[in-house]
């Protein structure tokens, strides 16, 4: 019997929650991509691009977590390419990226908010 094709967007090893904000991606020191978050987790991000990256690429994650009690906590992390996906619909690319350098603080932060805790 044939397996279904393995979507690496649908691996979830820890809660996510959905989240839709503008994210800059530093590939180089002088090369920046601009997209949009889809999900967050504890370990990771879901995000589209205008371009594909190469699994494995290192690089630095920007974007602004929304939370009730200070209006945004800004994010800044490094990070590791984990998958990238053409979607043919819209001529982006699905991103997935696993979080490699991030303070415990902004760790907290963002697990917090991807289990729906509202104290954040």
């Amino acid at each position: 019997m044939n397996e279904p094709p393995h979507d690496p967007a649908e691996q979830r090893v820890a809660p996510r929650r959905s989240l839709i904000v503008p994210v800059t991606v530093m590939v180089a020191a002088d090369r920046r991509l601009v997209g949009r978050t889809l999900d967050v987790s504890a370990v990771g991000l879901g995000l589209t691009l205008p371009e594909s990256l190469p699994s494995g690429s290192a690089v630095a994650v920007a974007f602004d977590l929304p939370t009730p009690m200070s209006g945004h906590v800004p994010i800044r992390a490094g990070a590791r390419i984990a998958y990238c996906a053409l979607v043919p619909k819209s001529g982006h690319y699905r991103t997935g990226v696993q979080w490699v350098t991030m303070t415990e603080e902004m760790r907290r932060i963002v697990r917090a908010f991807s289990i729906g805790l509202q104290g954040v």
